[in-house]
């Protein structure tokens, strides 16, 4: 803390803003790496920022802090830099499981997916039923929602887009 308003005491003249006119943050008094301050450290660059209008991500703040700290501190650097590490909390980045990949298409796929567009769409069907466009998303959803529960495998969301008529899901479904 000594360290902080002494690097402050060295550097008079404070800008608009609470900036240095050389573009350093300055740290407010009592507000020590020791007494929780290293989380309003972060958050005053970031907020310095913000406040300039200028769009940054925290990693550009934290490095902004760092190269405020490495400036002022000097020789305590290390020492500052250590206790800012040992507080940072790192989010666990745990993958899901992968999916598994049971799916085995029925024998009688064609004639199954057939009998459900044709009581889906009733008679406005068209002569060949895999010609059967999928434009209306009502009638869509009816028809992927059923064949996902009753097949226990669904069209992915990246692929919804592809499905425009019968023949493209009967395509998908054939594939374990």
């Amino acid at each position: 803390m000594r360290a902080l308003r002494a690097a402050g005491q060295r550097r008079p003249g404070l800008g608009p803003a609470g900036l240095r006119r050389s573009g350093r943050p300055q740290v407010p008094a009592g507000h020590g790496v020791e007494r929780g301050g290293l989380w309003v450290l972060c958050m005053l660059g970031f907020h310095r920022f913000v406040a300039l209008g200028v769009i940054c991500s925290v990693s550009a703040s934290l490095r902004m802090v760092f190269r405020w700290l490495r400036m002022s501190l000097g020789k305590e650097t290390p020492q500052v830099l250590w206790a800012i590490s040992a507080h940072r909390v790192h989010p666990s980045l745990i993958c899901p499981p992968p999916r598994s990949r049971n799916y085995v298409p029925p024998e009688n796929l064609q004639s199954f997916l057939e009998s459900h567009v044709r009581e889906i769409f009733g008679p406005s069907l068209a002569q060949d039923w895999q010609q059967t466009p999928l434009q209306e998303s009502r009638l869509k959803y009816h028809l992927l929602a059923r064949l996902a529960a009753e097949l226990g495998h669904a069209v992915p969301n990246s692929q919804l887009h592809q499905m425009r008529r019968a023949g493209d899901v009967l395509g998908f479904y054939r594939i374990p």
